[in-house]
């Protein structure tokens, strides 16, 4: 295997495991904010609030030369993990 693709593949690795950091994150803030709406009686649930996220993770996408609707599809897997852990 050509060195040129070793090194790439690490430079995936790395990235992907920056991803996964993020994604513990992004849970660990849900958690926080779940334990606010239970705090305060709020529903779990907040269409308006996914709606706005969905709406800027498109505008990055284009931004960024992605596929708005691919990176929707991978942002609604991670809010409804986020919401389960809510």
């Amino acid at each position: 295997m050509s060195e040129d693709i070793k090194a790439i593949r690490k430079r995936i690795d790395y990235i992907d495991e920056e991803i996964v950091k993020l994604l513990a994150e992004r849970v660990k803030a849900a958690k926080d904010i779940g334990r606010l709406k239970k705090e305060k009686g709020l529903p779990i649930i907040d269409f308006k609030r996914e709606n706005e996220i969905y709406s800027r993770v498109r505008s990055l996408a284009i931004e960024n030369g992605l596929s708005p609707e691919d990176c929707e599809k991978i942002f609604k897997e991670i809010i409804q993990m986020c919401r389960k852990i809510q």
